[in-house]
Order: C-alpha cells, then structure tokens, then sequence
C-alpha cells in the first residue's frame, strides 16, 4: 500500500514528511487557485536533495511549461489533475522519456451517472497514450483536487477491479477513514493533501504521522 503526501508547500513541512519516508511527496505547481501551489523557484528550494520520489501535479499547463520544470527539477512523476486529452498525454510522453505520466480521474461523489464502463475506456486510451498509473479523485465544480470530499468509493472499488494500471485514491482522506477506504476500495496506494491539515496549506504533523502510521499498522498485520 503506497502513501502519497500531497499539496507540499514550505521547507519545514517537506523535511517532516520526508523524516517519515512515505512512498511519494506531491507538490503543486503553478495553480493559481490553490495555496498549496508553488512556482519553479520554489520547487527548486523544495525539492533539492530531498531523497524522497517526488511528484509535481499541474492542472491545465502547456507541454512546453511542464517540460520546461521537469528537465530542470526532474520529479519521478507528472501527475496531471485537469482535462488533459490522450493526445496531451501522448505528446507529454514523448518529450518527458524517462518521469512517468499518472492521471486524476474525478469520480463524482455519489451517484454518478456515467457508466463504468465509460471510465475504463477513457483510462485504456491513457494508457496507450503513456499514463503508467492514476489517481481517482473527487469532481468538484470549484476545484480540481485538495477538496477534502470522497468521491465514490464504491465507483471507485469497481474501477480498480477491473483495471490493471496502478491506482491511488484520493478525496477526503483522513487518518479517521483511510483503512475503511483500503479495506474497500483495495488501491494501489492512497493519496492525501488536506485530510493532514489542520491550517489549509501547513501539514500538521500529528496528522500525517497518524495517517501514515495507520496504514503501516495496517500492512504489518496482513503480513
């Protein structure tokens, strides 16, 4: 089970996650709307030396910028949060060889009506085009991620029993849900960013090592 410590934004908070060793450090990169996000300078301060595979999320940004920060900062990942197409992720691909390619798919919070169908389809295509893994996360109408909302589990569940890709779930995490959203779920890994937050934007860190120490707890006992 990977953990995924997302929405990083100051030095003190990615020394303390990093102390902790999950599997992955998400930071945010030039979204306007979030608090979390950072520019290419500060990534470069973030992110120097630091040992941990970490993971850059852009929402909506042009090839040319994200290739533009990857080959200087060179994260593992790209982890793309908006309306990306196929074709964006086939051409992202062919520029960024050797960071993978991971995709949010927002799943609504209830209910939905698209069919399942539908979304492996639409995740088979990105998977052609280049995506090695995904992220499920909650449609939000004001924000493309860091909501604090779940999204559909059960919807959830179903897409990653039938898909062989990678998944992280993501939406609404917290160190009170998270081995009820394995136990249902059964990801991949987990991805959390405000449910370790007490002051948007600023990690708490009796949260993220609650949230992190749960889930090992969790993994030692299966063993």
């Amino acid at each position: 089970m990977f953990i995924k410590i997302c929405g990083l934004h100051n030095i003190d908070d990615v020394a303390f996650v990093a102390s902790l060793q999950p599997d992955f450090m998400g930071f945010v990169v030039n979204c306007p709307n979030s608090i979390r996000s950072n520019n290419k300078a500060q990534l470069s301060q973030l992110v120097v030396n630091l040992k941990t595979p970490y993971v850059f999320l852009f929402v909506n940004q042009s090839i040319e910028t994200i290739v533009d920060i990857c080959k200087d900062l060179k994260p593992f990942a790209v982890q793309l949060h908006g309306d990306e197409t196929t074709e964006f992720v086939y051409s992202l691909k062919s520029k960024l060889q050797n960071v993978q390619i991971w995709k949010a798919i927002h799943l609504p919070i209830e209910n939905g009506s698209k069919a399942l169908s539908s979304y492996l389809s639409e995740m088979q295509k990105l998977v052609d085009s280049g995506c090695s893994l995904f992220v499920l996360d909650s449609a939000s109408k004001i924000s493309y991620g860091g909501t604090g909302i779940a999204c559909d589990w059960e919807l959830a569940s179903q897409i990653i029993s039938q898909c062989k890709t990678p998944i992280l779930l993501a939406g609404g995490l917290k160190p009170s849900n998270v081995l009820e959203a394995i136990k249902l779920v059964q990801p991949y890994g987990v991805d959390v960013s405000s449910g370790v937050e007490v002051t948007k934007g600023k990690k708490d860190k009796i949260l993220v090592e609650a949230f992190i120490r749960s889930i090992r707890d969790f993994k030692n006992k299966l063993q």
